[in-house]
């Protein structure tokens, strides 16, 4: 939703996005363009402010990384890389021989409705379940625009494969293979750690009672707000002690944390 903000004058869009899927057996890119009507409608809304809640997001595919981070990078050359594929040597070795070196390269993509020229940041909303394709958003976005994480520590998967099924006696079952790591446009890929990535502002999703997701007074958003100076004036008339529960991220939603970043299958050499 498109959101006012009454001490700056400003418009700040809030897109809460839940996991990677790119469309349905109906519509291979129904889902992904959803997601670019979305942009459309806060783009003629002219906002300058951005949040993308990604705390309960962990992972799914590739090429809707690609649609959303492009809808908000700040882009200076059709050619900007958006990530980089890092194999094993010897993959390294045999892909640049027969493909050339930009075969590791992915630069966004184009989108009509992306809104990096009315963009210098966009804040991120992160838990211990944001994981894959969405910490695969934030470190390609660092590069040409202020990423302002707030939240959690990331789950911290930099990895990336493709599943691989039974041709002869087709299943409901398959083998996911990693095949190798993600790295932004400075060769940066250091959050596959039980660390993740570190947030600008930690702030724990702990805080009953539970508001919202976009409402003034949640816990993530209402940092959002105080960085912005646009904190809520009911927001200091609280004076009972704050009572704090099980965060969700961390028990409820670890499966979601478990998606990988697909691509399509791939042939090998020599398979």
């Amino acid at each position: 939703k498109v959101i006012d903000l009454p001490n700056s004058g400003k418009k700040l869009g809030y897109v809460q996005y839940n996991q990677f899927i790119p469309g349905s057996s109906l519509d291979s890119v129904a889902y992904d363009k959803q997601l670019v009507s979305i942009f459309e409608n806060m783009q003629s809304s002219q906002i300058s402010e951005l949040v993308l809640d990604l705390r309960f997001n962990g992972g799914g595919y590739i090429s809707s990384a690609e649609v959303l981070a492009s809808l908000i990078v700040k882009r200076k050359t059709p050619e900007d890389i958006f990530y980089k594929e890092q194999w094993n040597d010897s993959y390294q070795k045999y892909f640049r021989s027969a493909y050339g070196s930009d075969y590791f390269n992915h630069p966004f993509v184009s989108e009509a409705a992306n809104l990096g020229d009315r963009l210098n940041r966009v804040f991120i909303l992160t838990s211990n379940s944001t994981a894959s394709a969405s910490e695969l958003v934030i470190n390609g976005l660092k590069p040409y625009m202020d990423v302002i994480v707030v939240g959690e520590n990331t789950y911290g998967k930099n990895l990336f494969g493709s599943l691989i099924g039974d041709d002869v006696n087709p299943s409901d079952y398959g083998i996911y293979v990693m095949l190798g790591q993600t790295a932004n446009a400075l060769d940066q890929s250091d959050y596959g750690t039980v660390n993740g990535i570190t947030p600008d502002y930690v702030v724990a999703d702990d805080k009953l009672p539970y508001f919202s997701i976009g409402d003034p007074q949640e816990t993530l958003f209402s940092k959002v707000l105080e960085v912005l100076g646009e904190t809520p004036a009911n927001q200091t008339a609280r004076v009972k002690p704050v009572k704090r529960g099980e965060r969700l991220s961390s028990r409820y939603f670890k499966e979601a944390s478990d998606v990988p970043m697909a691509k399509s299958i791939i042939r090998l050499p020599g398979r």
